[in-house]
């Protein structure tokens, strides 16, 4: 029997909960400032997370795009799954399109969709194609600074230590030299 209700919020008791987004720009700030309150062994400017933190006003839809569809697979019945699905919508029968514009605040959960340098936003196969958008994005500060997510470095590296944190993190923020080197690791 699919479970239909939430202790923790209302809204959550919904089978599909769009959480929506807000999206990072390409701003950085000064190193004191993206490395304040990150282990000395760990390097901010390679985690967009921590290295880019000026995000644009949530409340804005055309800036934040649609959100992004969140399955509690609990409540799902396999004979209602349809053959198709979109990112913002990925079980139509569950996901309407009433949620699909929710703001943050609206829920206790939300997306942070980070730009990230020109170079790595290049470096994907459609990068040169949508250059244009990354410079329309790049500069948008109006949300000003945020620092909601930074704590999640300091719990991930208590959590596994800083020899397993090194290890899991090597190579993160670093792009292979050429896009077939990329396109090979990702369809292995």
């Amino acid at each position: 029997e699919p479970n239909t209700t939430s202790p923790t919020h209302d809204d959550l008791s919904e089978t599909c909960l769009h959480a929506p987004r807000a999206k990072y720009s390409a701003v950085e700030s000064p190193r004191e400032l993206t490395q304040k309150g990150v282990p000395f062994y760990i390097n901010a400017d390679r985690l967009d997370t921590l290295r880019y933190r000026y995000r644009t006003t949530r409340r804005k839809l055309d800036r934040n795009g649609l959100a992004k569809g969140v399955i509690d697979l609990s409540r799902i019945q396999m004979q209602k799954i349809g053959a198709w699905s979109l990112v913002h919508r990925p079980l139509p029968y569950y996901c309407t399109k009433r949620t699909v514009v929710w703001n943050y605040g609206h829920i206790p959960l939300g997306i942070q969709h980070y730009l990230g340098s020109l170079e790595s936003f290049s470096y994907r196969s459609d990068g040169n194609t949508k250059r244009k958008g990354w410079y329309q994005q790049a500069f948008i500060t109006d949300g000003g600074p945020d620092d909601e997510i930074r704590p999640w470095i300091q719990g991930f590296c208590d959590s596994v230590g800083p020899t397993l944190a090194l290890e899991l993190l090597k190579g993160a923020g670093i792009l292979p030299k050429k896009v077939d080197d990329y396109n090979s690791a990702i369809n292995s």
